[in-house]
């Protein structure tokens, strides 16, 4: 029977490492930060929604971030990652940390029109128009 030779050896190493890797969901090198959603769409000027980092697939706090966009005239970003539509364009949004940073892109297009307006009035009626909901519990 032969010794595994060093370099057998070496390989063996790696494999096992590059499996534990591949096992743990890592989506880049150590430390990198990922940003999701990418890319996020705002319809309307005022929307805000939450962007989310994470790094080796676990969540990254927001805090523990600093927050910039390329164009604060288009959207803006607070420090706990909530993006906020300014003006209808596209803008680059930063996430950083000591070694690691992320972007990714915002558009802002107020013009997406959005309107849940197909409520039965009637048996046979479809129109746009408001809804209210009440709801109580038994």
């Amino acid at each position: 029977m032969r010794r595994p030779t060093a370099r057998a050896a070496l390989a063996a190493v790696l494999a096992a490492a590059l499996v534990a890797v591949l096992a743990a969901g890592c989506t880049g090198p150590a430390g990198a930060l990922n940003l999701a959603p990418d890319p996020l769409v705002l319809t309307a000027v005022g929307e805000t929604a939450v962007v989310q980092a994470s790094s080796g697939g676990a969540v990254v706090a927001a805090a523990d971030l600093a927050w910039s966009t390329s164009e604060p005239s288009v959207a803006v970003v607070a420090p706990d990652g909530t993006v906020r539509a300014v003006a209808s364009g596209a803008t680059t949004l930063r996430a950083s940390r000591p070694g690691a940073s992320a972007t990714a892109a915002v558009v802002v297009d107020a013009t997406i029109a959005y309107r849940p307006c197909m409520l039965v009035q009637q048996v046979g009626e479809v129109g746009c128009g408001q809804l209210s909901l009440t709801v109580t519990r038994p």
